[in-house]
């Protein structure tokens, strides 16, 4: 993952662009990606997150103190646009590739995307100066021999993810 973001702590938001590069170490092609929108668990009261459980203190809050993870645009590493071919349901993306990538390939997909941070939940949110970033960013789910590992964010579950390579630049006001 290549991730280039700029943080804006007023208004509770990191969102720039994402270049992250799949690479099939399976036996098998593969013709779709999927990656985790784990932020967008705590976007609205409809999500599988919050309908696992009452949670008044999202419930009460109304969209001001919410957050979300927005995806703005989904691209081919040489630029070309993916939104016909990207679907997102709760805090999953589907994205289909015109070709399917070999046993030992690769793709890169470029994202840019928009994350702002709810008020303070489950390891996840922001109080003033103070924010607990967990899982901010668009994340391929784990892929093998069976396939793709795309469960939605449950309440009661854990996230589960390969390794990665990652290189991230923040950019940042000079006062927070």
């Amino acid at each position: 993952y290549e991730i280039d973001v700029t943080v804006d702590v007023l208004g509770r938001t990191v969102g720039g662009v994402e270049r992250a590069t799949f690479i099939n170490e399976t036996a098998k092609p593969v013709d779709e990606l999927w990656m985790h929108l784990y932020a967008s668990a705590f976007s609205n009261t409809h999500t599988i997150w919050i309908a696992n459980g009452r949670e008044g203190a999202i419930e009460d809050r109304g969209d001001e103190l919410g957050g979300y993870l927005d995806v703005r645009s989904v691209r081919t590493a040489d630029g070309r646009d993916l939104a016909d071919a990207t679907s997102i349901s709760n805090t999953l993306m589907r994205v289909s590739l015109d070709e399917p990538v070999p046993p030992g390939g690769r793709t890169t997909i470029v994202v840019e995307f928009e994350t702002r941070f709810p008020h303070i939940i489950a390891r996840m949110g922001q109080v003033g100066r103070h924010v607990d970033g967990m899982q901010w960013f668009p994340k391929f789910c784990v892929h093998g021999e069976k396939g793709w590992r795309k469960r939605p964010f449950y309440r009661t579950g854990e996230f589960f993810a390969d390794f990665g390579s990652y290189e991230v630049t923040f950019h940042y006001p000079e006062t927070v």
